[in-house]
């Protein structure tokens, strides 16, 4: 088993490759279905489309890799409920947040 520092930086480069190699097909799955930033607003800066659903990505790395250590490590109920006390309630939002980007919510949804 690897030390700490060793431990951290080992999955902060496999996190880093994860995300990486994630972000091409989910780049080619938001321009497929049209999930795109378009600049119509006064407040948009960028000049062309950009596609959403690059924090699907990371996302994603952050649920695979915490429930994969934690599967390596240490496989006790407690440190996989607490992983997912904090995972689900996130991961939730960001669904939220992914349907406001896509489809719009309005300010009660959004406040709640």
């Amino acid at each position: 088993m690897k030390s700490g520092l060793e431990l951290y930086i080992y999955l902060g480069l496999v996190a880093l490759t994860m995300s990486g190699l994630l972000t091409w097909p989910i780049r080619k799955l938001a321009m497929r279905i049209n999930a795109m930033d378009r600049p119509n607003l006064e407040r948009k800066t960028q000049k062309e489309p950009v596609p959403y659903l690059g924090g699907v990505a990371i996302a994603l790395t952050i649920i695979i890799l915490t429930y994969t250590s934690i599967a390596f490590m240490d496989l006790s109920s407690e440190r996989f409920l607490l992983a997912s006390q904090v995972l689900i309630p996130a991961t939730l939002l960001g669904f939220m947040g992914l349907r406001d980007d896509l489809k719009g919510l309005g300010a009660i949804p959004r406040l709640i």
